[in-house]
């Protein structure tokens, strides 16, 4: 894959993954970014290259988004091994063999 190509697809995943952990619409994340939402458009489908000063703010959107994701998969998975004996079960399996895992590597 080409490398712009592989940028394209590298920028679209990050706005369409921020859009949907801050469950805005096209209009709010281009609100966000200062750009309209036709330009946000395009450049989803591909036809718009964002400059540095636009990929920043998107990075800037971006960051900590990783480490909530992560704290909120880690919530619900407290909540659901609270819930069910079963699943916790399942959990503390899948733990043990990443634990197995760990030591020898």
């Amino acid at each position: 894959m080409h490398k712009y190509a592989q940028f394209k697809a590298m920028m679209h995943r990050k706005l369409l993954s921020l859009m949907e952990a801050k469950g805005w619409t096209q209009s709010a994340l281009a609100k966000e970014l200062g750009i309209s939402q036709g330009y946000l458009s395009r450049f989803l489908k591909g036809h718009n290259r964002p400059r540095k000063a636009l990929r920043d703010k998107i990075d800037a959107l971006m960051s900590g988004l990783e480490d909530r994701s992560v704290e909120d998969f880690v919530v619900r998975v407290r909540q659901a091994a609270a819930a069910s004996e079963e699943f916790r079960t399942l959990v503390e399996a899948a733990l043990t063999l990443v634990d197995e895992r760990n030591k020898q590597e």
